[in-house]
């Protein structure tokens, strides 16, 4: 897998595609048709991942990277999600929650001033489903591979752009609560949450850029495949065919 290549892409859309996010209404989970990787659009999920807020006086990003980015990225790549070595990788993104953020102090007439990864360290929370807060962990607590991939993540932002690849930060949490259930799963129904200074990121899943489109049986119009109604009519969405 060719990381700076992919990286290049996460980093562009994460800057340049600043469209606000829309809330979906809710799906009929027996109804959920994955797409392939091949079937995906990068892009699209990009989108899905990517959240922005901003305060009176701060500019927060926050992107989440499960599996399913890395899955269609490699396919983007040229490269066979399948096999041995890339499903390898591919589970740490299950075994670990891993985020790219950003904090910038909006200064008016000066420089904006960007928060180091101390700072987002001390800030930045994973919500469990149990009310607990979950800190990034430190470097001592990741397994050797996880520590090996930030690593590379990290060198492939300095690559691209040394200034900006300062003001990005990866930060790990968890996969797992203390119970030992996985926190997200992108291609199933449940929610991911995070916070920052009370700035709150939330996800709701499955992300639609990863299910295929659900169809209103009655006009004919398309939806994303994690809505289970019409928004406009309220009619019952069906599945939708395959793509080609």
């Amino acid at each position: 897998m060719r990381a700076q290549t992919l990286f290049k892409i996460l980093f562009a859309a994460s800057l340049l595609a600043m469209r606000p996010s829309h809330a979906a209404p809710p799906a009929d989970p027996p109804s959920y048709q994955m797409r392939t990787p091949a079937e995906t659009n990068l892009g699209d999920i990009l989108q899905d991942l990517q959240k922005i807020r901003a305060s009176d006086t701060h500019f927060y990003l926050l992107i989440w990277m499960p599996s399913a980015f890395w899955a269609k990225a490699m396919h983007s790549n040229g490269d066979d999600p399948g096999t041995k070595q890339n499903r390898k990788v591919l589970g740490l993104f299950d075994n670990y929650t891993v985020v790219v953020s950003m904090k910038t102090r909006q200064s008016f007439g000066d420089e904006d001033e960007y928060a180091g990864q101390d700072e987002l360290r001390k800030s930045l929370r994973l919500l469990g489903d149990d009310g607990t807060a979950y800190s990034p962990l430190d470097d001592k607590r990741l397994g050797g591979e996880m520590k090996m991939i930030a690593a590379m993540l990290k060198t492939v932002l300095n690559q691209i752009d040394e200034k900006n690849a300062d003001q990005m930060h990866i930060l790990v949490f968890p996969g797992k609560d203390g119970a030992g259930k996985r926190f997200a799963d992108a291609t199933a129904d449940g929610s991911l949450r995070f916070e920052i200074d009370g700035q709150r990121f939330s996800y709701r899943l499955p992300l639609g850029s990863l299910l295929r489109p659900r169809i209103d049986p009655v006009s004919g119009e398309s939806f994303p495949g994690n809505y289970g109604f019409n928004p406009y009519t309220g009619n019952k969405l069906d599945a939708g065919a395959a793509s080609k």
